[in-house]
Parts: structure tokens; C-alpha cells; sequence
């Protein structure tokens, strides 16, 4: 007699007790194999109804899944975009995952996208500085085979391939070029873009430590300010455009981290809406931070007085210009020339600028 049809076509009872064949046998039941299959059959052709033995039964497996939990963390100096996009935000962080074997973390398609879970965190405990354990959302699992590992990277501006990246910082056409031709940047120069270190784990041996992100692109500020003894004399005297030229900017990166860059002949640091900035006494930031692709090519600086034709003038003291370092530049402005008189190496700072107000004709 067909069994499936013995119970009238019900497939969830069969399985129930087809899960829960093996567990008559562990228990040690004083039944033959062929014995245990005949009783098995017997209890499907006369029985209509479930019976209670099978009230305790689950999917054999589903007590193996363990769920992924990451502690994630970012730098106190972590900042993002300065401008209206805003800092980091904890729950838009965004982690690929693969799963694999063997020793070589893959550079192959990733299995999942997720973000933090930050449902059980309350708002005023969302800080993404501080060390927080989150699980993922869509909620991830560890591989119930102990021997496959799972592979994250996090990162920041998030990225989601599978629905097209409508409205994201970064994008792609496939999951296959993001890895191969990496991930195109929109508007090189205004991202601060951090990345995780890789991270592994399994179920046996769950991913620890903190998956802390860090910056992968130098930041470049500006400060301008009248050269000592000339400020009396350039009061009606006003900074109408800053410019970098021969700047490398991003224009792509991996999901691994690597940065692929192009040269810009101009890159506009501030430019005037109306009147310009008076020349400020004091050092003063004007313009927004530049995040430029770490290296050695220094970029020189443009700069349109309204008194005088646009000047350029070399930025000296450095060599390189390192990932996670923030180089503030002193431009001093005087009655008839320009110059670099300073360039300051400090903590990337996580302050936001504010709209050019001061001094604002």
C-alpha cells in the first residue's frame, strides 16, 4: 500500500515520523530495522489522527544553528561625510558574509548582506563608537557543519547589490564586478569610507574580538588666514574659491578594501556663493574635508583672492600622505602672494563643519 496515500496525502505527518524513526532506534527499542519499518507502517495506515509522541519532535538540525553575533565597534575620530549625509549611523553598516573551507578567506561572490540589528538597542544607546554585540538583520547563521567556516567584512557607506544600490553611496552592476572591478564611488572625495578587518568563525568557534572599522582614505582640511601684518590692510579682501590640483581621489574599491583612484586635474575644496569669505586673522577651516586615496602624490592648492588672479603654491613638509591620518593645511594669505605655512598631521577629528558663517559677506 502506498503510505501517502494510507493518511490521505499527508506529507507533514510522514515526515514527523520518518524524523522520528532514528530516535526510536537511539533509544535502544527492542526492534529489528525491519521490524521498526513494519511498525512504522503500521502506524501510518492506522492512524488518522497525529499522535501526541510527536508533540516534542523538531527539524532535525534546527537546534545546530547558531546565530551570527558580531561586536562591532569604530574609533572615537571615525567621522563620515561632514556634510548634510551625516556620521556613521550603527544600524546602516553594512557586513557581507561568505562561507567556506580551508585556511584562504575567499575573494569570490559573498553568500549574504546584512546590517546590524540595533531593535533591542534603545535610541540613546546607538552610539557606533562604542563596542555594542549585534546580530544581523536579515539574521545570518553559522554554517550546522562545524567544519565551514564563516567569513564578514564590514564596512560603511553600505552597498546592496541584489536590489540595485538605488540611493547608496556606492554601487555596482553584479556582485561579480564588485569583487573583480570593485565598487564605484559617488562624488570621489566626499566620502570618508571605513572597512572592517576580515573575520572568521564557526559555529564550534564563533567569530570574536571587535570588528572596529577603520578609515581606508586620508583626510585633507584647510585653514586659511591673513599673514602676520597684512590683516589691516586686506580687509575688504575676500577668498572666493579653493581648489587641490593633481588630486588622487577614489573612484572605486573592493569590498576588500583596495582602492583604485583617478587623477583630478581640479578638485573644489570651497567656492563662493556669493561675495566670498572675508580673509579671516586667524587660522580658520574653510570649505569641506577632502578624502583622497593614500599615496605619494602630494596635490597642490588653488586659490582665487578676489584682489588677484587665481595662485597655486606646493604643499611642503610631507611625502606621503597615509590612510587614517588627517592632514590640516595652514594656507596664509598675504597683501600680494600665498603660502603653505604649515601642514599639521592630527587625530581625524569627528567634528561636523557648519555652514561658512563667519565673517560671511
Amino acid at each position: 500500500m502506498n503510505i501517502r496515500q494510507s493518511i490521505g496525502g499527508s506529507s507533514l505527518k510522514t515526515a514527523k515520523l520518518a524524523r522520528l524513526f532514528p530516535r526510536i532506534i537511539s533509544e535502544g527499542k527492542a526492534l529489528s530495522s525491519a521490524a521498526a519499518v513494519a511498525g512504522l507502517a503500521t502506524v501510518l495506515t492506522g492512524c488518522s489522527v497525529e499522535s501526541d509522541i510527536l508533540t516534542d519532535v523538531t527539524d532535525p538540525g534546527a537546534e545546530d544553528l547558531v546565530p551570527i553575533e558580531l561586536r562591532l565597534s569604530g574609533s572615537p575620530d571615525i567621522s563620515a561625510s561632514t556634510r548634510a549625509d551625516g556620521d556613521v549611523v550603527l544600524g546602516n553598516i553594512q557586513f557581507l558574509g561568505w562561507e567556506y573551507t580551508g585556511t584562504t578567506f575567499p575573494t569570490t561572490e559573498w553568500k549574504w548582506e546584512s546590517k546590524p540589528d540595533i531593535s533591542g538597542l534603545a535610541s540613546n544607546n546607538r552610539d557606533p563608537y562604542k563596542p555594542h554585540t549585534v546580530s544581523l538583520t536579515p539574521k545570518q547563521y553559522y554554517n550546522a557543519n562545524g567544519a565551514t567556516k564563516t567569513g564578514v567584512i564590514g564596512f560603511w557607506p553600505p552597498v546592496s547589490i541584489g536590489t540595485g544600490a538605488t540611493g547608496t553611496v556606492l554601487h555596482a552592476d553584479t556582485k561579480a564586478k564588485a569583487i573583480s572591478d570593485g565598487l564605484i564611488i559617488d562624488s570621489p572625495g566626499k566620502w570618508d569610507i571605513v572597512f572592517s578587518s576580515q573575520h572568521s568563525g564557526s559555529k564550534t568557534s564563533p567569530i570574536s574580538g571587535e570588528m572596529a572599522l577603520n578609515h581606508i582614505t586620508s583626510q585633507l582640511v584647510v585653514k586659511v588666514k591673513a599673514k602676520d601684518g597684512d590683516y589691516s590692510s586686506m580687509t575688504d579682501v575676500t577668498v572666493d574659491n579653493i581648489k587641490f590640483s593633481g588630486i588622487s581621489l577614489p573612484s572605486k574599491v573592493s569590498v576588500f578594501g583596495a582602492i583604485k583612484s583617478s587623477v583630478s586635474s581640479e578638485y573644489v575644496v570651497y567656492a563662493k556663493s556669493k561675495t566670498g569669505v572675508a580673509v579671516p586673522e586667524t587660522a580658520t577651516l574653510i570649505g569641506n574635508p577632502v578624502y583622497m586615496t593614500p599615496g605619494t602624490a602630494i596635490p597642490k592648492i588653488k586659490v582665487k583672492v578676489s584682489d588677484r588672479d587665481e595662485q597655486e603654491c606646493g604643499i611642503q613638509g610631507i611625502s606621503s600622505l597615509d590612510k587614517g591620518k588627517k592632514y590640516e593645511i595652514i594656507l596664509e594669505i598675504g597683501a600680494s602672494a600665498l603660502v603653505v605655512k604649515s601642514v599639521e598631521i592630527k587625530p581625524w577629528d569627528s567634528y561636523s563643519l557648519k555652514n561658512i558663517s563667519v565673517n560671511q559677506q
